[in-house]
């Protein structure tokens, strides 16, 4: 997980950004949801999308 990868949420389907890893803690990446909201979660609860397609939902 690197920042700036587009990436889902596997509980709400959800597409965000990550924008801070911090390896170490228990929930370790941070996404930015809709601009405004933000989610910390662990890697297993994340599908990657591919970068083409994530301006679309």
């Amino acid at each position: 997980m690197v920042c700036g990868r587009p990436v889902k949420l596997k509980s709400s389907g959800e597409a965000g950004i990550i924008y801070e890893v911090k390896p170490g803690t228990k929930y370790p990446v941070r996404i930015l949801v809709d601009g405004d909201k933000e989610i910390q979660c662990t890697q297993a609860a994340m599908i990657k999308c591919p970068r083409k397609n994530a301006s679309r939902n």
